[in-house]
């Protein structure tokens, strides 16, 4: 099943919901559909996901720490990367994502 953009904009959305998130965004084949997250980040998290794109398996996920936040990118099925940024334990982040 493919996802449309109302279905993407919907996980979005829950995901920004959790106290902890500050940002999301939805990658297929490296280029990013929906975001959430702020324009520094794009950038790092293009470069993260195109590796996931390609070496990843669903489920495995890349944690990059950033200086006040953490970047949570999560090989979802087929072409899609899910990223996450936020404060709070790494855990609850990859839980979220």
């Amino acid at each position: 099943m493919a996802l449309n953009e109302s279905m993407a904009q919907n996980i979005l959305r829950e995901i920004r919901a959790s106290p902890n998130v500050l940002g999301a965004a939805l990658i297929k084949n490296g280029e990013i559909g929906l975001s959430t997250l702020p324009g520094a980040k794009i950038g790092l998290i293009k470069l993260i996901a195109k590796r996931l794109e390609h070496i990843g398996r669903f489920g495995d996920y890349v944690v990059k720490k950033t200086a006040s936040s953490s970047l949570i990118a999560v090989k979802g099925p087929g072409p899609y990367v899910l990223a996450v940024e936020g404060r709070g334990p790494e855990g609850v982040l990859i839980s979220v994502a």
